[in-house]
């Protein structure tokens, strides 16, 4: 960060301050491919960890497509890794009474933050549920 004169830079120190207690919390191996046979009872996960780091979701946009026999998700995914790096990921899912498979891969990987394809106020409302849910001490909702 620079100097703090910029407003920009105090809400960006504000915020991973804040967010700093959720995101060491959350860190977890991140798995390319998982699931659920919708009894809650045999969870999977399957294939190798999408990162070298564990990471933490940050952001989610999600698109779906409903059918009589399936729900078909597509979710672009941000997440922060555990070396201070982001990755751009989308997320494919499947579901089905109750019971879901979903794929993960990376779109990039992003070493400067300057560089994030989301613009901080698209992020901020994400991180004020975020800081919510932590004083409620709940799960956010994301996105």
């Amino acid at each position: 960060m620079g100097n703090g004169s910029d407003p920009r830079e105090y809400e960006a120190e504000n915020y991973s301050s804040q967010l700093f207690p959720y995101i060491k919390r959350n860190m977890k191996d991140v798995m390319m491919m998982e699931g659920d046979d919708g009894t809650g009872k045999e969870p999977f996960a399957m294939t190798d960890v999408l990162f070298c780091y564990p990471a933490c979701k940050i952001g989610c946009e999600i698109r779906e497509l409903f059918s009589d026999n399936f729900v078909l998700c597509l979710q672009s995914e941000m997440w922060i890794l555990e070396n201070g790096e982001f990755a751009s990921v989308y997320c494919v899912s499947i579901g089905k009474d109750g019971g879901r498979l979903s794929y993960r891969f990376v779109d990039t990987c992003i070493k400067n933050p300057g560089d994030i394809p989301i613009c901080f106020e698209d992020l901020e409302s994400g991180f004020a549920e975020i800081i919510e849910a932590e004083k409620e001490g709940r799960e956010p909702y994301l996105p």
